[in-house]
């Protein structure tokens, strides 16, 4: 059980690894969002991912699907 866990742990810090690689290597943020959300699809094996922005201004979550 202990083994399973610690690869889980593995896996979810590789992947953060990842992303955040790809995120230094870009300052546009549709491009940053892309890619968290593919690598996180990817790692959760599901077919889509939302991901919500508050607008400050407008106390608004802001949508996107992808």
């Amino acid at each position: 059980m202990q083994n399973i866990q610690l690869q889980k742990i593995a896996e979810r810090e590789k992947l953060l690894g990842q992303i955040s690689q790809r995120i230094r290597q870009s300052l546009d943020l549709t491009e940053i969002l892309s890619t968290a959300v593919r690598e996180v699809r990817e790692f959760l094996q599901v077919d889509c991912v939302a991901i919500a922005r508050l607008n400050p201004d407008r106390k608004q979550l802001s949508k996107n699907l992808w």
